[in-house]
């Protein structure tokens, strides 16, 4: 039970985080995002330069460095898999997580669901995905308006509630 309570609020942290972030990048920016939000510009806003390798392994999505300032991205997937593993990635950097390598199987698990928390809020905003939910339900056109795959889109309304 507690351990459910601390799960459920680190998600809402991520949540919050993303929340966050993009509204920075907006008032910094004066960038208006209607859906689809730029994940590449809000990288480079950070102070990320962004690699697109067509020479990474198929099983790897993408690495960051954040010594470096460096996250390399998959140039070979699809680019709905790309922007959802930069958002990944830019997650564990502003959650803080510790180097995937650095943790034990179970808390990369946890620290991975935080992220991904992390980069379907960013990606597919609550205020924009309900805003969406008022012009169409179909999973299809929902996808092309935010540039993520129906997936994505799918999660995002079963983790929000918004399934009726």
């Amino acid at each position: 039970m507690i351990e459910q309570l601390h799960e459920k609020k680190r998600i809402g942290f991520a949540r919050n985080q993303a929340r966050s972030l993009i509204k920075k990048f907006k008032e910094a920016t004066k960038t208006v995002i209607n859906y689809e939000v730029p994940v590449t510009k809000i990288a480079t806003y950070l102070g990320f330069q962004v690699e697109y390798l067509k020479s990474m392994n198929d099983r790897h999505s993408a690495m960051i460095y954040p010594e470096k300032m460096l996250i390399g991205i998959n140039g070979r997937h699809h680019t709905h898999r790309q922007r959802f593993s930069l958002s990944h990635e830019l997650g564990h950097h502003l959650l803080r997580h510790p180097a995937e390598l650095e943790l034990s199987q179970e808390d990369a698990k946890v620290c991975n669901r935080e992220a991904d928390e992390f980069s379907g809020e960013l990606l597919v905003p609550l205020e924009l995905l309900k805003k969406a939910l008022k012009i169409t339900k179909d999973l299809s056109r929902l996808s092309d308006l935010f540039n993520v795959s129906r997936d994505v889109v799918t999660i995002r309304l079963i983790n929000q509630n918004l399934l009726k």
